[in-house]
Order: C-alpha cells, then sequence, then structure tokens
C-alpha cells in the first residue's frame, strides 16, 4: 500500500491528565470514516470493513499499521484525515472468482487478474464512462445499479440494459474496436471492480477455455437483447412489463417467486419505452387482478402463468 492512500499528519503527542475519549470510527459504503464518540483509552480504533468489502490500511511514515484482523489501533499523536480515506486499490480474489468468466482460472491467474483491477466507487448519477470513450476496462458490479443508455440527435436518452449486482458488462469492447459503444451512468451508489482490458486479452490468447467463457457470457447478453428488442417493438406495455418480470431473477417461496427491481421505477419505464406513469398504472392493474404483490422494490409473482398469457 502505498504511503498516500490517506493524508495523515503527525502532531506532538499531548501531555494528559485523564484518560482521552477514544474516537470509534467506522466507514460508509464510499469509505469514508464517520466518528463515534465513547468512552475508552487514548486510540482511535476502526472497525474491520464487512466481509464482502475491500480491506483498508495505513501508513505511519513508511511502517504499516498492523492489522490483527478485527481492528487497527492508532496512536492518540496520529491525525488522520477521514475525507481523504481511501479503500485498497485492489480487489481480494474471492471478490471475483466465482463469476462465470473466471471460475475455470487458476489461483494465480487469478492474484494477477486481481493485480490487474481496482475499485471504481460512484454516487448516484456519476457517469462510468461515456459513448467513443477509449474501452480500457470491463467491470464487474459488486453493489448498486448502473444503466446503459444512447443518447439521441436531439439528447433524448434511450435505456438499453440496466446492469444489476455480480453483473458483468463492456466485456465484448475489448474486441470492438476499442471504444466503449455506449453511455454508463450509476443510479445509485455503487461500487464496481474495474479489470484491464489489455491484461485480460493476452490471458485470452493463452488460455482457450477462457475464451469460451466469454463467448457464453456475450451470447447470453446477446439473447438478453434480443429479448428486449422483442419486448420494446413488438409487444404491447402490459406483455413488456410481464415479460421483463418474468425474466427477473428471483427467489422461489412457497407463496410464489420473489423477484427485486434492479433500478428505479423511472429507468425501468424508459427501458419497457413506456412512461412512468403508464408503468405505475399497470403494476396497479397486475396487483388487482392478483397477478403479483408489490412491497416497494420487491415484487412477488403470485400467477406467473396469468403473466405469461398477457398480451
Amino acid at each position: 500500500m502505498q504511503g498516500n492512500a490517506i493524508n495523515h499528519h503527525q502532531h506532538e503527542p499531548e501531555q494528559h491528565d485523564v484518560p482521552v475519549q477514544a474516537r470509534h470510527i467506522t466507514r460508509d459504503k464510499r469509505g469514508i470514516g464517520q466518528e463515534d464518540q465513547g468512552n475508552g483509552s487514548a486510540e482511535q480504533s476502526i472497525r474491520q470493513p464487512d466481509a464482502d468489502e475491500p480491506s483498508i490500511a495505513f501508513v505511519h511514515g513508511n511502517s504499516p499499521v498492523c492489522y490483527d484482523g478485527c481492528s487497527l489501533h492508532l496512536p492518540r499523536n496520529i491525525c488522520l484525515d477521514l475525507d481523504q480515506m481511501a479503500v485498497s486499490p485492489h480487489p481480494d480474489v474471492s471478490q471475483f472468482r466465482l463469476t462465470h468468466l473466471f471460475r475455470d482460472l487458476d489461483r494465480d491467474v487469478l492474484a494477477q487478474l486481481a493485480l490487474h483491477s481496482r475499485w471504481r466507487m460512484l454516487e448516484a448519477a456519476e457517469p462510468l464512462f461515456s459513448q467513443g470513450e477509449e474501452g480500457r476496462s470491463f467491470f464487474l458490479l459488486k453493489s448498486g445499479a448502473v444503466r446503459l443508455y444512447l443518447l439521441s440527435e436531439n439528447g433524448q436518452e434511450h435505456t438499453l440494459e440496466l446492469i444489476g449486482r455480480e453483473q458483468i458488462f463492456a466485456e465484448a469492447v475489448m474486441f470492438m474496436g476499442g471504444s466503449y459503444p455506449v453511455h454508463a451512468q450509476a443510479l445509485e451508489t455503487s461500487r464496481l471492480i474495474a479489470f484491464d482490458s489489455a491484461f485480460f486479452h493476452g490471458l485470452l490468447l493463452e488460455r482457450p477455455r477462457l475464451c469460451l467463457n466469454l463467448l457464453a457470457s456475450m451470447s447470453r447478453q446477446l439473447h438478453g437483447l434480443v429479448q428486449d428488442i422483442d419486448r420494446i417493438t413488438l409487444q404491447q406495455g402490459a406483455r413488456r412489463l410481464a415479460q421483463y418480470l418474468l425474466a427477473q431473477p428471483g427467489i422461489l417461496q412457497q407463496t410464489g417467486r420473489v423477484i427485486q427491481l434492479p433500478a428505479s421505477k423511472q429507468a425501468i419505464a424508459s427501458l419497457l419505452d413506456i412512461r412512468p406513469e403508464t408503468l405505475s398504472r399497470l403494476l396497479a392493474r397486475f396487483i388487482e387482478d392478483g397477478l403479483i404483490h408489490v412491497d416497494a422494490s420487491a415484487i412477488r409473482l403470485l400467477q406467473p402463468e396469468q403473466l405469461k398469457r398477457i398480451e
């Protein structure tokens, strides 16, 4: 870890006649520290991040502060600039090794891939890349939601795809002349892993099985886009929505399959080429007909066979 991962300022040790309050620091989704005041010894304690989050580390001078697996304890005379605190730039292999594209790779190759990847944090509405931009990376979404869209000549946005958690995207760019064909934007606070396309292209030249994995991934994506085109151009609004709901991954329960909408209703309406108010009316109609039950962004499909028959 580079010593400039955070800004820190050293001060002369303070003299205290009584114990000093400890500062307990946690992190939000962006890795920014938040401080809670409490009684304790004269040191700062930083709780361990969630298991699916990248680890963090600090440097005191030229020596790293040891991490014992539970917390970091820093001397009181070190002042952390929490606004500059950054997560580790490289993800751990465990963050992506089960992804279908990488599951057949050896551990040593996965370790190399991790060194040629980095974390990206996006706020809601923040762009990830633009159409025509050089495609140096492809991405795995770990949390949040991202939409892929095009802009018409009059500036109107047309949503092409909504990217959900644990989904890889932009992996085909390395074969398409090196530039992104669409715009990508975060719909909410999102965390992604960006993989180096040039390094991955080198792996493809050496490993035929990896090429097959990539072809399978791209084939599934192409099939999904063909279905999207069919929904938008050939089907009425109610059928588009019904087919979209049926196509979402979900959890099978006794009272029906439960799906989680990957984005806001406005974004889904744009994807289905209907107005947001039309989407709301269709959902209300499906609820009234006993086809679905809606609880915030979770939808229970009560009558999937009837949804399939909607024309």
